[in-house]
């Protein structure tokens, strides 16, 4: 008699066999994230441009120069003239007055020309001396003219001194000093005016290492 066919089919799990348990899946560890680099913008540099000075404006506004003097002494301007010294008034938006004492020279005093000028000092910008009686206590008028862009001294009684009064005078541009009374300290006093561009100084008193 033939014999059955083996089965092939697997055999019945063992009912006591536990069932392989499945490997847990592992939690991933939340990394901590290094915080992120904030970069400060770099610092700008400060220059010179029209936005900056906006900036520089608005904080402290500017004030115009003629609109920080006084009003103009007319009755002072009609008093040279009196005195026939030649006055010339600037157009609008010019620099200031000039003074001319050349046709009078010599026949004013030092305190007549201080009396003169002392009401117009903050309006003057070219002032002609030359040949006038003045000495230093001028200068020091002078040095109280911040308008002041051109001063003529010439052939007057002005020293060392009188020049190192003139320290303050950033905007004088010409100085013409020629026959004065200067020794070689007067050049240091003149190289210290920061806007001076011309300066007239032969037969001035100098020494010849300093013409």
């Amino acid at each position: 008699t033939p014999s059955a066919p083996k089965s092939t089919a697997p055999a019945p799990a063992n009912p006591t066999q536990d069932p392989p348990k499945a490997s847990p899946t592992p939690t991933p560890t939340p990394t901590k994230q290094a915080p992120a680099e904030t970069t400060a913008p770099a610092a700008q540099p400060v220059t010179a441009t029209a936005s900056a000075t906006v900036t520089i404006v608005a904080a402290k506004p500017a004030v115009p120069a003629e609109v920080q003097r006084p009003p103009l002494n007319r009755a002072a301007l009609d008093a040279l003239r009196a005195r026939q010294i030649d006055v010339r008034e600037p157009p609008p938006g010019g620099a200031g007055l000039t003074i001319d004492f050349a046709a009078v020279a010599t026949t004013m005093t030092e305190a007549e020309t201080k009396s003169l000028l002392q009401p117009l000092v903050e309006h003057i910008a070219d002032l002609g001396l030359a040949r006038v009686p003045v000495g230093d206590e001028l200068c020091a008028l002078c040095s109280r003219m911040p308008s002041l862009v051109r001063l003529d001294l010439r052939k007057t009684q002005v020293t060392t001194q009188g020049v190192q009064r003139l320290a303050g005078l950033t905007q004088l541009k010409e100085l013409v000093l020629a026959q004065t009374r200067l020794d070689d300290q007067a050049v240091d006093a003149i190289l210290a005016l920061p806007a001076l561009t011309k300066v007239y100084v032969w037969n001035s008193g100098r020494s010849e290492e300093h013409t």
